[in-house]
């Protein structure tokens, strides 16, 4: 299948747009056009002016929420009836006479975003979506479908052919008959979705919709706990096609400040496994239906599969008028009716491509490195990539080998742990990510993958400085994901591994292209002289490619920051053992020394003792060690246990020694903490409990270190009882050490 071909079919996959409560109010956030407002489920009826409908009832929920309300008074059945009847009616009337302001709207923008390859389907009663159509359909008929998922107070169905449309039409466009208004389905845990043929049928259409579409946006609905069966409709929809035909990509709307965690949450569990990017915005005007109104497929085709680093010039502002959305549309809707294709496919074909790098790799392996270089380094390559991924909120570890710092290195600067300084770029060699006498900061994402980086010939015992580094508050990083070729195939385990599993990437020729551009990025040559040449050069292009891309709240214009890629070394390209590469002035920019813990290698190579820990404060390294003295020890829960294994309460039992002396709790700490507790402490230490103690992946600061251990002893006893000549075997007790950090000089 050509490009083209994909092109074709790609771009008539549908756009489809699921809208819920939040969508109306933010349609009309200061009411209609006569000033009558809308309302989110929480504090439905309130704000609705309909809390004397609920006067004669007592509720037991405490809720505001008209869900809860509602289908309380349903599950209380005859004794609510009259009420609950009162105000379906109420809701019925209310929302019939609300009106669009004659100003535009964000219906009307979301109409005229859409052709009639989309869809919107609304969970909304209110008739605001059907006038905006209306309005809509005088500028042009190439219109979206819809989907009245609830049931709507201007929605009019035929009995007799099935067609639906406008109440107001009275009668059905098709076939003449009468129509009969939508029921309105209100909110109980288990709505009858089926029975009424309206409904069905508009669940059909949006399954049949979701079954071929490219892109989502849901927009104001959060999955509501009381309606379970469109969850579950939902969930199965959003699950239920394979890879090839799942959509690509998900924007969530919802209000500004909006806890974009808590809706991820609710969101998560249907798009876990749909192969798809998902988006959270604060604003319609964020997401892809207003930056590129309709050609939202087309444009993330172009920019997602393509390699187009370009952005839509026609966009839909907050601010714009009636005047300035025609103006906007005008080019597109002439265009339309031509029926010409307004972004055009990538002319650079996948085989192109491929043949790039296959002589980029050649060149690699035959060229001198200067003669290389000369030849590409202002080479306008033909180079397709995916966007890059933004990461915000991690951590980065990266070691040194002690025996490699050298003598005049200061352990109190936080730049000895940091990239090499530009100024001792001449003892760089190349690296896989890096020209000769280039400086870089290489670093992991988890501590135990650093030291078989680093070096070749590490061994247990071998001395270790592991630095952790943050990203700075608010700051966030864009970074080009590198995979595995054997990673890069359909059933790829992207919950462990990093890798890609979309069809378009994995098969054919655009597959086999990844899996190059890829694979010229993880390889390591056998050949010292040409190890590293095309990665380093390709990672330099890299850094040098701009453009934009859309993420959370806002429209970021960016250049690759960094290159995530896996360990070469180690995990076969599990995620866990993944390294990143980040340009110098991005590290100044962005990111911040946490700590160094210095420690010698264990056995297993990945991990090390924690002997000293440096926190950076007032532009130098303070460094602590962990003391343990036996003054600060606590001795708990102290019983005797005889032969049988029954224990005994001290003070609730009579206990006598070998000479019958009796013998208290108090008597027994005392033994304990004068004869005992440097014992103790000696086996402790010699069998590295304190080290153990130590989570140096959490030790942010000094506050973070754990400072204590508890530990279950066992003190035999010869001749001791109990009570009635019981004879006792020993005591248990537990025992608290605590440990204090010791600054000391480096």
């Amino acid at each position: 299948m050509t490009e083209k071909e994909i092109f074709e079919i790609e771009n008539t996959r549908p756009h489809v747009v699921i809208l819920g409560a939040g969508a109306t109010v933010a349609t009309i956030p200061n009411g209609d056009k006569y000033g009558y407002p809308c309302s989110v489920m929480h504090g439905f009826i309130h704000n609705l002016g309909l809390d004397t409908i609920l006067a004669s009832v007592k509720l037991n929920t405490k809720s505001e929420n008209i869900e809860d309300i509602y289908s309380e008074l349903y599950e209380r059945g005859d004794e609510c009836k009259s009420v609950r009847e009162q105000l379906e009616d109420a809701i019925f009337t209310y929302f019939s006479r609300l009106e669009l302001p004659n100003e535009i709207t964000v219906y009307d923008e979301l109409i005229l975003a859409l052709t009639q390859k989309d869809m919107i389907a609304t969970f909304n009663w209110d008739p605001l979506l059907i006038q905006a159509y209306n309005r809509a359909r005088k500028l042009t008929t190439n219109l979206p479908k819809l989907a009245f998922l609830h049931g709507n107070v201007a929605t009019g169905y035929c009995e007799q052919c099935g067609h639906f449309g406008a109440l107001q039409r009275v009668k059905c466009d098709n076939c003449g008959t009468a129509y009969r208004r939508s029921p309105l389905l209100f909110p109980v845990k288990h709505k009858d979705y089926n029975s009424n043929p309206f409904i069905k049928q508009q669940w059909i259409i949006l399954n049949e919709f979701l079954s071929r579409a490219k892109m989502i946006t849901i927009f104001g609905y959060s999955a509501p706990k009381t309606d379970v069966e469109a969850a579950q409709m939902l969930k199965s929809a959003f699950e239920k096609y394979l890879p090839a035909q799942r959509f690509s990509h998900i924007d969530i709307i919802e209000r500004p400040n909006f806890e974009h965690e808590s809706l991820s949450n609710v969101w998560r569990k249907f798009i876990n496994d749909s192969n798809c990017n998902y988006y959270i915005h604060d604003s319609f005007y964020e997401s892809y239906l207003a930056n590129s109104p309709r050609r939202s497929v087309e444009c993330f085709y172009k920019r997602n599969m393509t390699g187009w680093w370009g952005d839509s010039t026609i966009k839909f502002k907050k601010e714009d008028s009636w005047n300035d959305i025609k103006e906007h549309i005008m080019f597109l809707l002439a265009e339309e009716k031509e029926g010409k294709k307004v972004l055009d496919v990538n002319p650079i074909s996948p085989k192109e491509l491929i043949d790039e790098l296959i002589q980029l790799d050649k060149d690699s392996q035959m060229l001198a490195e200067d003669v290389f270089y000369k030849k590409y380094e202002n080479a306008n390559i033909k180079c397709a990539f995916r966007n890059p991924v933004s990461i915000n909120n991690l951590a980065f570890y990266r070691s040194r080998m002690a025996a490699k710092i050298s003598k005049d290195e200061d352990l109190t600067l936080p730049y000895t742990f940091s990239y090499v300084p530009i100024e001792k770029s001449d003892v760089i060699s190349r690296g896989r990510m890096n020209k000769k006498g280039q400086s870089m900061f290489y670093a992991s994402l988890s501590p135990d993958t650093n030291y078989r980086e680093i070096c070749h010939d590490i061994k247990e015992g071998d001395e270790v400085y592991l630095s952790k580094w943050g990203m700075k508050l608010d700051s966030s990083m864009m970074v080009l994901p590198v995979y595995l070729p054997q990673n890069i195939k359909v059933n790829a385990d992207l919950s462990n591994y990093l890798g890609i599993n979309n069809t378009f990437f994995t098969e054919g020729l655009m597959g086999k292209y990844i899996k190059k551009f890829n694979e010229l990025f993880t390889r390591t040559e056998e050949d010292e002289n040409r190890r590293y040449l095309c990665s380093s050069f390709l990672a330099n292009y890299m850094f040098k490619q701009s453009g934009s891309v859309e993420y959370k709240n806002q429209k970021l214009k960016y250049k690759f920051e960094g290159i995530i890629y896996p360990s070469a070394r180690i995990g076969d390209g599990k995620i866990r053992f993944t390294n990143i590469v980040i340009p110098p002035s991005v590290v100044n920019d962005k990111m911040k020394l946490i700590y160094v813990v210095r420690g010698k290698l264990k056995e297993d190579l990945c991990s090390i003792t924690a002997d000293a820990f440096g926190f950076y404060k007032n532009g130098k390294i303070r460094w602590y060690e962990l003391k343990t003295f036996s003054e600060n020890v606590a001795i708990n829960s102290i019983f005797v246990v005889d032969d049988k294994g029954n224990p005994f309460d001290l003070n609730s039992h009579k206990c006598t020694d070998k000479d019958g002396n009796v013998v208290h709790e108090k008597d027994i700490a005392k033994i304990i903490k004068y004869k005992l507790c440097d014992k103790i402490l000696e086996h402790a230490t010699y069998n590295n409990m304190f080290e153990n103690s130590v989570s140096y992946s959490n030790a942010n600061s000094e506050d973070n270190l754990v400072k204590t251990i508890q530990l279950v002893c066992v003190w035999p006893v010869y001749g001791w009882h109990v009570d009635k000549g019981i004879l006792l075997k020993h005591i248990q007790f537990e025992i608290e050490i605590a440990e204090d950090l010791s600054e000391i000089k480096m």
